[in-house]
């Protein structure tokens, strides 16, 4: 997407290409009825509901550089509800793409809580074989007031990517944080 502004310049915001090719940003929310992951939400939906932990799928593929996704959900919004949006993006990516779904204390998205949330994730991931993991491979995704807590955590950070899926830019000094994410 691009978008021309008054002063000249030209914005365009990209989703990273190694991430995905082509495939809808829409979670399917409440209803995940495809053969594929309705059994998978349903153990999922009661792993979440008893873990505390964020939620970790392992990738679909078997070939590929392997990379990470963390999503960090919206408020009032359970990890369960990524998964068909996260299957989809694993599917379509030509990556050996793990994902991470952070959970937060009543579905209520806690900047406090991101950073030992992303450390578990890591931690995870590593146990489950993805051992050289780290930020350089890591692409943060966050949703609604997810995405604006995630611009300020992947801000200062090496992450390879950011995406924000209904949410926007933040403003600090009265200038969009676009050039500082880079």
């Amino acid at each position: 997407m691009s978008q021309q502004r008054n002063s000249g310049i030209l914005i365009r915001l990209l989703v990273p290409m190694f991430l995905v090719s082509s495939c809808s940003i829409f979670p399917k929310q409440r209803n995940l009825s495809s053969s594929e992951t309705s059994g998978i939400t349903q153990r999922l939906d009661t792993m979440s509901e008893e873990s505390t932990g964020p939620l970790v799928l392992r990738p679909v593929r078997a070939d590929g550089p392997e990379r990470l996704l963390i999503v960090v959900p919206g408020m009032k919004r359970p990890p369960a509800e990524y998964v068909s949006l996260v299957r989809s993006i694993q599917e379509k990516s030509p990556h050996r793409l793990w994902v991470g779904i952070l959970k937060f204390t009543a579905e209520l998205v806690n900047p406090h809580q991101v950073d030992a949330g992303i450390e578990q994730v890591f931690s995870n991931v590593r146990e489950l074989g993805f051992a050289s993991v780290g930020p350089e491979q890591t692409i943060v995704a966050g949703h609604s007031m997810g995405g604006i807590i995630a611009q300020k955590y992947v801000q200062d950070k090496k992450y390879a990517g950011l995406v924000l899926l209904s949410s926007y830019l933040v403003r600090t000094n009265e200038r969009s944080s676009l050039p500082d994410m880079h």
